[in-house]
Formats: C-alpha cells, sequence, structure tokens
C-alpha cells in the first residue's frame, strides 16, 4: 500500500515539475521557429510579418506583446497592431472555459470569396480564448465591417458568444449572440440596426431591432430559423409585428396589418419564398386602397437572383389583374424596369377620391372608369410615360372646371392609348351645354404637333362659356376674355394646346378655332337676343395668348357689327382689328349696361364704314370713318361722314388727321390731362353752322377757307397763326351779314383786311385788329350811304324791354357814314356821321352829326346821358319863327349791374327842355289833344288843326321800374294856349295815367280886364272858375279814355303851378295881385 502510494506521489510531483517545466519553458516555445511554423501548418495561413515580438513570464502570468503582426491565406490577409496576451497560471488549473486574453487595437481584415466552401471545423479550432478587438475594420466583397467585438470562445463547453457594435456598410449596427458548435444553432439579439449601403428595400428596416434562432449547416449555410422584428416604420409604411420563418428552402414571411399612408392598407400578408429559386406568392385577404376593396389577392413572382429579372402575376377575386414582369436593381429600386397589362372593372371615384389631393378633389364630383387593358412599360421612375397603350372607359363622370360654374357631365368615353398618343371619344352636357360628339387627342412625347387636340361638336341653350373658356383656357387666360353669362345655339370648337407638359401653366401654346352660330340672351346684356355668326380663334404662344376674328358678326334684327382681326395679351395687351357695322340706336339703348349713359346714346342709325383698331393699352391706333347725317345733326355736327385717324397714347390723342366731309381737316395733339391742343387746321368752304350746337358761337353761319396753326390749354388760347384765312358769309341775326375778310393771326394778334359787309342790307366797309389776350377789339367801319328802314314788325316792342349784356371785352370801334337816312312819313337825312364806341377803363358811346349830338357814358352802375339837338325836332315840327328849334336832354340813372343794361331796372332823373316847336308832328300826344277837341268845352277857341304850337317845353321826370312820371307837371308854353301834364307813363306797355290842363289867351284877357275877378282867383274865392282839364287813362297805342276834371277838383300844388304861369302876364302889365285886398281893408 504505502508502494503504491509513493508511486503516485513521484508520479504526481513528476507531473506538477513537467507543469512548471513546461510553463516556464513556455516562453521559449512561443517564440520559438518550431511553434511559428505550426502554427502556419495547423491553420493554413503564412506569418508574413511579426515585429516587436516580446514574452515575459512572471510566477503567475505570461505576457506576449507583438507591436504589429501581418498574416495571409488563400481566405483572407490580416494586419494586427498592437497586440498582447496574457495568461494567469490560475487559469490553467481552474474551470474557467477560457485560457487567456487577447488583445488587439486594431484590427483590417480582408476575406476572400472561395469557390469550395470551407468546413466549419476548419475555420473554428477548439483554442479556448476570450478575445477583444478594440477597431476592427474587415471587408468581405461589397460589406464592410467597422466597429468594436468582443468573442467569447469555448466550442467544448458549448460557452461561445459575441458582442459588436460598430457599422455594416456604414449602417449602425448593434447585435450580440450565441454559437452553439455542436449542432451550429445560432441565437442573434438584433438591438440596432440602421441600413445605409444596403439594397433599397432593407430602408424599410430602418433603426428597427430584432430577435432571431438560426441553425447552420457545416458549411455555415442557414438550414432553419425563425426571426421577429419590431414594428417597421418606414417612410409611411407601417408593418406590425412582421415575423419570418425558414426550412428547407423554404422562407415564410406573415405581416398581420400594413399600412401606406393613411390611404392603403392590407390584413393577413402571408409570404411564401424558395430561396433557391426565389420563386413565390404574397396571399392576402383584402387590401384596402382609399376606400377601393380588392378582395383576397394573389401574387404570384418568380426573381433570377443572377439576372435580377422578375416575374409578377396577380389576380384578385373580384376582378383586378396584373400581369408584369422586369429587371429589379437592387442598389436603386427606382431605376428598375418593369412590363405588363393589367385590367380593372370599374372604379367608382369616391373609392379612389381620398388618394388625390384636396385641390384636385373640389373640381371633380363623380364618375366611374375602367380599364379594359392597359399596358405598361419602362422604369418605375417614370411613372408618366409608364404607361404604353390600352383602352378605358369612362362613363357618368361629374367635373368643373372652375369654381362656382356648372359641373360637365360625361355620359360616356372611350379612351384609346398609344405611345404618341391618347385618343378620347365622347358625349356629354354642361347643364344646358349638349356635347353631341368630342375627340381629344392627347400627345404623349414632345415634338408631337400638339400635345392636345380638341374637337367638339355641340349645341347650347346657357352657359356654353363654361366650357368654351374655363374648360379650355386657365383662369389667368380667361380672365382677358370678356364672355357672356347666356350663349345658345350650336358650335364647334377645335383646340389644338402645345407644350401644356413641358411648361408651367399658363404658360403653354394652344389654339382654339371655333365655329359657331350662337346666340346671346342674357337680359343683363341685352333686352333682345344677340346672335354670334362666324369664326374666331383663341391661341398662345408661350406667353402671348392671342384672340383672332375672321369676319365675325355679331347681330341683331336691326344691327350688326363685323370684326376681323385679334387681340394679343403678353406683358400688354395688343389688338388689331377691322371693323365694319350698322347700329340702330333703339337696340343700343336695350344694353344694360349703357343705361345710365342713355342721354349720350344717338337716337338715329350709325354706319361705321370698314374701319380699323390697333395698338395696345398704352398706344392705341385708330381709323375710323362713321356715317350718320341725321345723328351728326342730332349733336351739333351738319355733316354726313366723319373719318379719324390717329393713336391715343397714355394722355395725348394724335389726330392725324380727323375729317368733317371734306370741308375741315384737323392734324394735331390733344393732351386729356391739360386740356391742351397744338396743331393745324384746313379749312375748305367749312360752315360753321356745322358745329354750331357743338360749339357756342354768337354767329349763325360763316364760311371759312384757309390754314390755321392753333394752341389751347384749358380751353384757353395760347397762339394762333394765320396768313391766308378768308372769312365770307358770316351771318349775325337778320341784319349783318359779313360777305368777305380777310384775317391774318400772329401769336396772339389779328389783323383784319378788305372787309365788306351788309349792315341792315347797307354796303359797309371795315377794317381792324383784335388781341385775343386779353381781348380787345379795334374796329374801323366806313358807309358812303345808310337807310334805316322803318320796320313792319308786327309785333309790338316797347322802349321799356329793352335790355342787353355789355360785353366783357374791350372794344374801339369808329364809324363814318356820309350820308345816314332814317326812313318815315317825312325820313330823316344825317350828313357826315361820326360814331365812335368804347368799352374798356372807359364806358362811353358819342354819335355825332351836323345839327345834333349824343354822348351816353357808364362809369360803375352811373349812366349819365347828355344830348342836344337842332335837327330832329325841327323836322318834325313849324316853327312861326325863323328861330330853330333846339332840344336839350339830361339824365342821370343807376343800374344794378355793371355788365347788363335793363331799362325795367333803371333808376334816375331825366330833364328835357325844346322850344320852338309844333306838337302836331308828336302823334301820341296830337292825338290826345284832338280828343280834347272832341269834348267841345271851348268849341271854337281850341282850334287843334293846325297843331299847338309852342315857345318852350319843360318837363322833369323820374325814371323806376320801366315807370316814366313827372317830378313837376310838364309845362308847354303854346304861343295861343298854355298845356300843363302831370301823371306817369309805363314804358313797357305805353300805358298812360295823367292830367291835362289847356288854358287860352281869351280867357286870359277877360281875367286881366277884371282884376278884382284875379283877387277872387288868388285869394281863392272864385268857385265858378273854369278851365279845360281832362284825365287820360288809356294806351298810347291802343284804346284813351278821357275825362272832364272840374278846376276845383284839382290839387292845390298844381293849382299853384298854373296860377303862376297864367298870372305872368298880369305882373309884366303893372297888375298886382293884392289891390283886391287892398281895397277890402278900405
Amino acid at each position: 500500500m504505502k508502494k503504491k502510494l509513493l508511486i503516485a506521489f513521484i508520479i504526481l510531483i513528476t507531473f506538477i515539475v513537467l507543469i512548471l517545466a513546461g510553463y516556464f519553458s513556455l516562453p521559449f516555445f512561443l517564440k520559438s521557429q518550431y511553434f511559428l511554423h505550426l502554427v502556419e501548418n495547423k491553420t493554413h495561413i503564412k506569418i508574413d510579418k511579426i515585429e516587436n515580438y516580446k514574452i515575459s513570464q512572471t510566477l503567475t502570468t505570461i505576457n506576449v506583446n507583438i507591436s504589429q503582426l501581418e498574416v495571409s491565406s488563400s481566405k483572407f490577409k490580416a494586419n494586427a497592431k498592437n497586440l498582447s496576451y496574457k495568461l494567469k497560471l490560475s487559469e490553467l488549473i481552474s474551470k474557467k472555459p477560457t485560457f487567456g486574453n487577447l488583445k488587439i487595437h486594431q484590427l483590417n481584415l480582408v476575406a476572400y470569396r472561395s469557390k469550395i466552401p470551407a468546413k466549419t471545423k476548419t475555420i473554428i479550432k477548439p483554442l479556448p480564448l476570450s478575445i477583444e478587438i478594440q477597431h476592427l475594420s474587415a471587408s468581405y466583397e461589397n460589406y464592410k465591417i467597422e466597429g468594436k467585438l468582443d468573442l467569447i470562445l469555448n466550442l467544448p463547453t458549448k460557452n461561445n458568444n459575441f458582442y459588436f457594435e460598430g457599422n455594416v456598410n456604414n449602417s449602425p449596427t448593434t447585435l450580440s449572440g450565441d454559437i452553439n458548435p455542436s449542432n451550429l444553432h445560432v441565437s442573434l439579439n438584433i438591438k440596432k440596426f440602421s441600413p445605409q449601403n444596403f439594397p433599397a428595400y432593407l430602408k424599410a428596416i430602418d433603426n428597427s431591432s430584432a430577435k432571431a434562432t438560426l441553425t447552420l449547416k457545416n458549411n455555415l449555410e442557414l438550414q432553419s430559423g425563425n426571426l421577429k422584428i419590431s414594428d417597421i416604420n418606414y417612410k409611411g409604411l407601417k408593418l406590425n409585428n412582421p415575423s419570418a420563418s425558414y426550412s428547407k428552402d423554404e422562407l415564410f414571411v406573415n405581416i398581420p396589418y400594413l399600412t401606406y399612408k393613411q390611404n392603403i392598407s392590407g390584413k393577413s400578408v402571408k409570404l411564401k419564398l424558395n430561396t433557391k429559386n426565389y420563386n413565390g406568392s404574397v396571399d392576402l385577404s383584402n387590401i384596402n386602397i382609399a376606400n377601393l376593396n380588392i378582395e383576397k389577392p394573389t401574387i404570384n413572382f418568380k426573381y433570377n437572383k443572377n439576372t435580377h429579372a422578375f416575374f409578377i402575376d396577380t389576380l384578385s377575386k373580384n376582378g383586378y389583374f396584373i400581369n408584369a414582369k422586369g429587371t429589379l436593381n437592387t442598389k436603386n429600386l427606382e431605376e428598375s424596369t418593369i412590363a405588363g397589362f393589367f385590367k380593372t372593372p370599374y372604379i367608382d371615384y369616391n373609392q379612389i377620391k381620398p388618394l388625390l389631393p384636396k385641390h384636385i378633389q373640389e373640381y371633380i364630383y363623380s364618375g366611374q372608369i375602367k380599364a379594359e387593358k392597359v399596358t405598361f412599360k419602362g422604369k418605375i421612375k417614370d411613372k408618366e410615360n409608364l404607361i404604353d397603350t390600352g383602352e378605358l372607359v369612362a362613363q357618368s363622370t361629374r367635373f368643373i372646371v372652375e369654381k362656382n360654374t356648372y359641373p360637365f357631365t360625361i355620359t360616356f368615353a372611350n379612351i384609346q392609348i398609344t405611345p404618341k398618343d391618347v385618343v378620347i371619344h365622347g358625349t356629354g352636357y354642361c347643364d344646358k351645354v349638349n356635347l353631341i360628339s368630342s375627340k381629344l387627342v392627347i400627345a404623349r412625347k414632345k415634338g408631337y404637333p400638339a400635345d392636345m387636340h380638341l374637337v367638339l361638336n355641340g349645341e347650347s341653350t346657357k352657359n356654353t362659356e363654361d366650357f368654351l373658356y374655363k374648360a379650355i383656357l386657365s383662369h389667368e387666360d380667361a380672365k382677358y376674355i370678356d364672355y357672356a353669362k347666356d350663349i345658345r345655339g350650336p358650335f364647334t370648337a377645335i383646340i389644338d394646346i402645345k407644350n401644356y407638359y413641358w411648361h408651367s401653366l399658363p404658360h403653354f401654346y394652344f389654339n382654339v378655332n371655333i365655329d359657331s352660330n350662337l346666340s346671346l340672351q342674357d337680359k343683363k346684356i341685352s333686352q333682345k337676343p344677340i346672335n354670334l355668326i362666324g369664326k374666331f380663334d383663341i391661341q398662345r404662344n408661350n406667353q402671348i395668348l392671342r384672340v383672332s376674328a375672321n369676319n365675325l358678326k355679331l347681330a341683331t334684327d336691326n344691327s350688326f357689327i363685323n370684326i376681323t382681326g385679334y387681340l394679343e395679351h403678353s406683358n400688354t395687351v395688343f389688338y388689331k382689328a377691322t371693323i365694319r357695322a350698322k347700329i340702330n340706336p333703339v337696340e343700343i339703348r336695350d344694353i344694360s349696361y349703357l343705361k345710365p349713359y342713355k342721354n349720350y346714346l344717338p337716337t338715329s342709325e350709325v354706319t361705321i364704314k370698314p374701319s380699323s383698331i390697333s395698338g395696345n393699352l398704352k398706344k392705341i391706333n385708330f381709323d375710323v370713318n362713321i356715317e350718320g347725317k341725321k345723328l351728326f345733326k342730332e349733336h351739333g355736327f351738319g355733316v354726313d361722314e366723319i373719318l379719324a385717324k390717329g393713336y391715343y397714347e397714355k394722355n395725348l390723342i394724335s389726330f392725324n388727321p380727323v375729317k368733317l366731309d371734306d370741308t375741315l381737316s384737323i392734324n394735331g395733339l390733344y393732351n386729356t390731362k391739360a386740356k391742351s391742343f397744338n396743331g393745324n387746321i384746313n379749312l375748305k368752304n367749312f360752315k360753321i353752322s356745322t358745329i354750331k350746337n357743338l360749339v357756342k358761337l354768337p354767329i349763325d353761319e360763316a364760311i371759312l377757307n384757309g390754314s390755321v396753326k392753333l394752341g389751347l390749354e384749358d380751353k384757353k388760347l395760347q397762339y394762333i397763326y394765320s396768313n391766308n384765312l378768308v372769312v365770307s358769309d358770316l351771318v349775325y341775326g337778320n341784319d349783318v351779314v359779313v360777305k368777305s375778310a380777310h384775317v391774318s393771326f400772329n401769336k396772339n394778334y389779328a389783323t383784319i383786311e378788305n372787309g365788306n359787309a351788309l349792315i341792315m342790307q347797307n354796303p359797309v366797309s371795315f377794317t381792324g385788329n383784335v388781341n385775343l389776350e386779353p381781348l380787345v377789339i379795334n374796329l374801323n367801319a366806313k358807309s358812303q350811304k345808310f337807310i334805316i328802314k322803318k320796320t313792319k314788325s308786327k309785333t309790338k316792342s316797347y322802349i321799356g324791354d329793352i335790355k342787353f349784356k355789355i360785353p366783357k371785352v374791350s372794344i374801339y370801334a369808329q364809324a363814318d357814314i356820309d350820308e345816314l337816312i332814317i326812313e318815315d312819313s317825312k325820313p330823316l337825312v344825317f350828313n357826315n356821321v361820326n360814331a365812335h364806341l368804347e368799352l374798356a377803363s372807359k364806358r362811353y358811346i358819342s354819335l355825332k352829326a351836323p345839327y345834333t349830338s349824343i354822348y351816353i357814358d357808364m362809369a360803375q352802375n352811373t349812366i349819365n346821358v347828355e344830348a342836344t339837338d337842332s335837327y330832329i325836332f325841327a323836322h318834325y315840327i313849324e316853327s312861326k319863327t325863323k328861330k330853330p328849334s333846339i332840344t336839350t336832354l339830361k339824365a342821370t340813372l343807376n343800374t344794378p349791374s355793371t355788365d347788363e343794361i335793363d331799362l325795367k331796372k333803371l333808376n334816375g332823373t331825366i330833364k328835357f327842355v325844346s322850344e320852338n316847336g309844333n306838337i302836331k308832328n308828336f302823334p301820341d300826344i296830337y292825338k290826345i289833344l284832338t280828343l280834347a277837341d272832341v269834348v267841345g268845352l271851348l268849341t271854337g277857341q281850341f282850334d287843334t288843326k293846325k297843331g299847338f304850337y309852342y315857345t318852350k317845353t319843360v318837363g322833369i321826370f323820374d325814371l323806376k321800374d320801366g315807370i316814366l312820371k313827372t317830378q313837376k307837371p310838364l309845362t308847354v308854353k303854346g304861343t295861343a294856349n298854355n298845356l300843363f301834364i302831370n301823371g306817369n307813363v309805363n314804358l313797357t306797355n305805353y300805358h298812360v295815367d295823367a292830367l291835362f290842363m289847356i288854358t287860352t289867351f281869351t280867357f286870359l284877357n277877360r281875367l286881366i280886364s277884371s282884376i278884382p275877378i284875379i283877387g277872387h282867383i288868388l285869394g281863392g274865392k272864385e268857385k265858378s272858375f273854369t278851365g279845360l282839364s281832362f284825365r287820360v287813362d288809356g294806351y298810347l297805342d291802343g284804346k284813351m279814355n278821357l275825362y272832364p276834371v272840374p278846376w276845383e277838383s284839382l290839387g292845390k300844388g298844381l293849382l299853384d303851378i298854373i296860377t303862376r304861369t297864367i298870372t305872368l302876364p298880369a305882373y309884366l302889365l303893372g297888375v298886382n295881385g293884392n289891390t283886391n285886398n287892398t281895397e277890402k281893408k278900405k
């Protein structure tokens, strides 16, 4: 027993010694060439480089340090820097699964692809080891790994796990797991994976986590496994709790629920994929696209991993079918190519409405569309060109083209798609617009003759414009085209649109040709229908919009307007058109929009002969020919035709020229803002009466010939030049006709020469000059014989009706008349008459003849009159003496106005004195005296047959409100009788209300022979004193009434005047009126 124990102890001691010997000799072994060759042979690698290989040892540890190590093989090449290995003696005798710890500061590793699969046992050796790699940089084909890696390898004990944190192809990745080497079972916990440089479809799992259980084959190929991934939310695509399993080359993916941007959702998505040939299928219980439900779709697909070719075949329970094939681009899905076709049942608009942008939804109300067979071909990124050919059918589709308009309804449309175009044949209506047939061709390739070609045939009873304008033009274009709200009738429209897709709206090319026979029936515009007959078209070329008309006729029952031309809009509006028209004013008055201006509308027919208008909003060119004799007459133009040519620009109107018939031509510029005109006027037998109602002139007619250069501003003359203006047949009233006169202008000064006129049918020659600013007129007139004929007017005229304005101009006038004749029963003849008139700083008129002088002046509101005459009264009297008859008149009158004379408003005093005359030839007073003779109170003593001779007549009168009243009785001292008159005369109707008294010298002689009688008279005691006195009440030119008046009824004031007059001879004879009083005292 002891022997056995000794043997065992020896063996144990030997073993310990061997271990200790080996431990202490291990550094020598590790550093030996034998060890390095052993490593190379066993691991099939080659040590290319080793630097600073150091080994140190203590009683408890062994440390190995290498600054750089390079190794390589047919499968990889590695370069490690700063390696350190530490082995503790306690680890060799402990139960720890690893022997030592290997730390590598930086490891660069490049792995190569091998045609022969490596066996697991040749890759992983049973070496228990703990490895820490601080900076790992590894690459394999297209994969690159960078990060930190921790490994614990102990294959015999199945305790093999790892932890990695870093980037895989620049994709942040964090994962951990363990490996069972006996059955190659792998468990992975992917804490974070954010794919960057991976195929595009892997980006769906960005920043996701997953857990996987995998079973690998001996060559590390996947044999089976299960995978659970957290919810995936990638750019609107959300997968709830997806999971996958793999077995026998079959991959199964299950997604309970998926959504995409709230409009697409699917349930129970099941994917089956053969990993050998990449064939598979996808089954769904249903998929909802907005409100569109695709029931139980099945997707079968095949994929070639070498060529990346794929094939897809889809069929749903409710009739959706897709067949496609293509090539998948694993780097960029948008670059993948696809070709195939699809079919659909009728799809209701409300089912796909949520898929459309909201601003599109506002324009579409309802509809159905069906794809019979639509093929597609191209790259996925070219969505607009992906559709190749096909046929669609649309029905009961309602939409609008502009907000707040009537909807347009497509009853049926067949849509044919080719690579070049889309052709739509359809019918429909828009409220009361019936579209009998239509053809719309939409080009799909640039360079095609037109992007859109539309042919419409229809009939409208209302709102055609909603389709013709709003359906065709953009809002930007339509606002430049005036359209009505109620157009009726048949129409044809051909629309060509270019560059619709390749330029931003509204700057696309289009051409709309409209052939129509429409009727406008909107009462807001006109009470009567307006027919639109003919053709017009609307064009846009890039940024230019043009509306053209070719003999387009707007017509009513009695009026029409024909238009040929165009309106063009780019940065401004430009138009050019020729028009002709015949317009009935009755129908113009039916235009509602013109009603506020009815006072300015014509009342007779207007004809516009072929005319043109062109320009833009800044400058308008016009050439217009208007005919309307009756119309022009109504508006003050006595012409048949007006031609106007020129342009309007900003505030300027250029006349080039304006012609009234062939008599007036105006060339010049008129500024509407400054109200100024500068230009030339040519006159050829131009009659002023042509424009007498347009321009207020004091003359009735005149004919002008010549040319004038004129400047006006704010209706005020600035200048006028002319040296050849001839005025003829100028008519002013009934009494003035200027037969001819030559007028020359120099700025604001005019000279009149060779003037010949007929004044009251008397030849008069005149010259003069006129200063226009301020207005000063100088005239000199001469006449050899001037006759004033007695008027034969049946209309009564009275002095009191005299009223006239005093011109507000300065006038200096002089007239010399060799012989002036005033026709009457006994004509008046004046020789060498000279007249002066001045209306300037002084206001006066003077008339001088050899025996007559009249002077009237006006200072402010006072008028003074002085007249002396020894001819006019002498002409009408028969003086018994050789003394000449002399008459004087003085008057001082006041007027309320300084620029108007109205005899009814004159107030003042008039004094009249006349000597040596006979009243017989003054018919009004003589008529009264004749009536007095008939009374017979003084028969035989008062004879009026030879007249009433007087030596002196004196009268002082007051004039007020047209009534002339004696201030004191008018006294007429006759050669045989005395006459006294006291009363008034109304000068506005010649009504007389006056007392007349006549005394004779016979009666006076009786008074003188009986002096006491005179005393009785003077003392007021003669009650029986009588004389010839009477009252006159009536009209000088009509009926008169005479009433005898008793002497004692006369007023004391009047009697005093008469007494002083009749007692004057007594005083001359020495008879004193106080004698009677003296005798009485005695």
